[in-house]
């Protein structure tokens, strides 16, 4: 069991520093490129953005998610997985290729198309990463792939750079896109020693289909709920509104995928391989969840209280409409770990009937915020949003007491110290901000340093349990390391 635990918490430190090093490096080229071309264009970038993530859904089967939960797999697995992908992949490029200029010409911008084109080269190179990264999750050869992405964000992001500065506009961050994707699966290519050999079994085709039918269809639903904003926004009002509206969702969400998407394949896994133990996945999924939202809380409710500084330090005044989008969102964030856990902890353990049935509940939830806030305004969108948010958190906590028989009033339970602690945090935080005639960076500084004193002192006086739990966590991480 130690060995477990310690592989499992190695596993989420690798991959948590592989998403920070993305990130960080999409940020940098992300506040150049909105520096740069200003609101307007770059709203051009957020609608391609949108329609690659879109497709990239749908080129989604989920056949790699069964293959990494599946107990035993062999040879003719990954090759059927393999395979296939590339297939559907192929396709839906050649999909998006002839179908670029028609998207142009329903925004009535020309240069879409090319963006389209190229962007969706990553398609076809994902197919050749896909069997890396299930061996990768199977095997927690996450440190394999902090390094692999380590040389790719860098060599992307330097790339990525260069040409905004010399004056590509929005093809610098397409340029880092696609070069970052093309090296990690190069390097994935060498260091994990899989060869796709000439196996494929339609047996095992249609086993990986009858578990990832009900998330391909509700990941489709999934991303059009939460991209059918962008994609609207960006037609019936203008891509400035939508440049605003995605970079001040971009802050928050950037947050939230560095702890979540780290989660999602170590939890996959590790609940996997308790999933006869029903006990012991009640006690996971409680305890992680817990652990989330003791930093989702302080993270989500501290960013929105620095939210005008922070708008101010890194894009500049033309950037301030996008401080009320950036304060909603993380109000709609803040509770992300309630759900991100419970799908991922159903996924485990292969009920994705029941993730399909709760998830199109979920996302019915959004596709209604949409319908009913699209003709009021940009901010009623984003409004709609945050409250089917907490309402698909609620939904989230009923289906964890059907499927785990978790407690409801356990899991509202680890909301409120978290929660109570974060409020008058921001209260103090935001009044910084609102008082102090500093420059505006040495206020951020001094408000983001208050702001984590604040928190961490309230959370030791009344919690100091949890923060116990999280400093063995680390401490079993280094002894794990130090034992390599």
């Amino acid at each position: 069991m130690g060995n477990k635990k310690s592989t499992v918490v190695k596993g989420f430190v690798w991959s948590l520093s592989e998403k920070l090093l993305i990130q960080i490096v999409a940020f940098i080229v992300g506040i150049i490129l909105a520096r740069k071309l200003g609101p307007q264009a770059y709203g051009v970038v957020a609608m391609v953005s949108v329609i690659i993530t879109i497709i990239t859904v749908v080129t989604n089967l989920y056949t790699g998610t069964y293959l990494m939960r599946k107990k035993e797999i062999d040879s003719v697995d990954l090759n059927t997985h393999f395979y296939f992908c590339l297939t559907v992949n192929f396709v839906c490029y050649l999909v998006l290729f002839f179908i670029a200029p028609l998207i142009a010409n329903f925004y009535a911008i020309p240069e879409i198309t090319n963006l389209l084109r190229v962007m969706g080269v990553i398609f076809i190179s994902s197919s050749f990463s896909g069997v890396k990264l299930i061996l990768v999750v199977r095997n927690y050869e996450y440190k394999k792939l902090f390094f692999a992405s380590l040389f790719g964000t860098v060599v992307a992001g330097v790339v990525g750079i260069a040409l905004a500065y010399a004056g590509f506009g929005p093809w610098a961050l397409v340029a880092q896109h696609c070069l970052d994707e093309v090296i990690d699966t190069i390097i994935l290519w060498i260091v994990i020693k899989w060869r796709p050999r000439l196996e494929f079994s339609f047996k095992k085709l249609k086993e990986m289909a009858k578990f990832g039918l009900p998330l391909w269809l509700f990941g489709i639903l999934d991303s059009l709920s939460t991209r059918l904003q962008s994609l609207i926004i960006g037609k019936k009002y203008s891509s400035e509104d939508l440049a605003y509206y995605n970079k001040g969702e971009s802050f928050p969400v950037m947050i939230e995928t560095n702890a979540t998407s780290s989660l999602n394949n170590v939890l996959l896994r590790r609940i996997s391989e308790e999933q006869d133990n029903k006990e012991r996945v009640k006690e996971l999924l409680n305890k992680i969840t817990k652990i989330c939202l003791y930093i989702a809380f302080p993270a989500m409710i501290g960013l929105a209280a620095v939210s005008t500084n922070v708008i101010l330090v890194l894009l500049g005044k033309d950037w301030l409409s996008s401080v009320i989008f950036m304060q909603i969102f993380c109000i709609a964030l803040a509770f992300k770990p309630l759900e991100m856990t419970s799908d991922v902890s159903i996924k485990a353990v292969g009920k994705s009937k029941m993730f399909f049935v709760f998830g199109v509940i979920k996302k019915s939830l959004f596709l209604i915020s949409v319908i009913v806030c699209v003709p009021i305004g940009v901010e009623a969108i984003a409004i709609g949003f945050a409250i089917a948010s907490f309402l698909a958190a609620l939904v989230s906590i009923l289906a964890n007491r059907i499927i785990f028989k978790l407690s409801i009033f356990k899991q509202l339970s680890n909301m409120l110290i978290p929660l109570a602690i974060s409020i008058p945090m921001f209260a103090f935080v935001y009044r910084i901000g609102e008082q102090t005639s500093l420059p505006v960076w040495v206020t951020l500084i001094i408000q983001v340093i208050s702001g984590v004193f604040i928190y961490l002192f309230g959370l030791f006086a009344v919690d100091s349990s949890t923060v116990l739990q999280i400093k063995k966590i680390i401490k079993s991480f280094k002894k794990g390391k130090a034992k390599q």
